[in-house]
């Protein structure tokens, strides 16, 4: 395993927020991880970037072209990936305890069971019941959601980690190209800077930092928007069989 790699799964492990109880806040956590990871990719970006300076010049366009750019773009993906599924749970713990339809409390049974019915729907029947139960998430943030799930797919299922037809369909990108892996491909990191409206010559660094900024406020009008139900007074077994292992 790359250094670079290795590193970057260690900060994922080492990054964390408590509560007092000594238990992991995963909304907060998830946010620090997130911005967490993005500055170590940059570091590690820049770190190889001085590196180079050494080199002669044609040996270090090839470095960085054929070696360093691939590398830590596909750290890039990688932390793209993981704000995909971290803000997917977070629509999803939202929506089941969402008071749009029904403001009545529930219990933290029936609460567990909506989530899990709403994870397995099919994403187009999931949405829809998202957009009912979420009003405030606007068409802004349905367009970055939408990226943000095409991206992830596309990086996660392509077994030659090359874009596929929907997102190159989403980007506006000829479809009958022989394209580079998205980590190497200079028309996919064009398509989504353009995208983002932050000029089509950003880098990736940009282009990671200006959709975490966009997560940042959807998970901000998902903890400042929406009303939810309370959970019922329960009783709490204190038998240890019980307990969460």
């Amino acid at each position: 395993m790359d250094g670079a790699i290795s590193s970057f799964y260690f900060s994922a492990v080492e990054v964390g927020l408590e509560d007092n109880a000594g238990r992991l806040d995963s909304s907060l956590m998830n946010t620090k991880l997130i911005r967490a990871l993005v500055e170590f990719v940059k570091t590690e970006e820049q770190s190889r970037a001085t590196a180079r300076e050494s080199m002669p010049p044609e040996a270090a366009y090839d470095h960085a072209m054929f070696y360093d750019n691939p590398l830590t773009h596909e750290l890039y993906f990688l932390v793209l990936l993981f704000m995909w599924h971290d803000i997917e749970k977070e629509i999803v713990l939202a929506s089941a305890r969402s008071g749009e339809q029904d403001s009545g409390p529930m219990s933290r049974d029936d609460f567990r069971k909506e989530v899990e019915r709403l994870a397995g729907l099919s994403f187009d029947k999931r949405r829809i019941e998202i957009e009912k139960r979420l009003p405030t998430l606007d068409r802004t943030s349905w367009e970055l959601l939408d990226l943000l799930r095409l991206v992830a797919n596309s990086f996660k299922h392509d077994p030659f980690d090359k874009p596929n037809h929907r997102l190159l369909k989403h980007l506006s990108l000829a479809p009958n190209m022989n394209y580079a892996t998205l980590a190497e491909s200079g028309a996919v990191r064009y398509g989504l800077a353009r995208l983002l409206g932050i000029g089509d010559d950003a880098p990736f660094a940009e282009i990671v930092e200006e959709i975490r900024k966009r997560c940042d406020r959807i998970v901000f009008m998902l903890h400042t928007g929406i009303h939810l139900r309370a959970f019922k007074d329960e009783r709490v077994s204190l038998n240890p069989s019980t307990f969460e292992r």
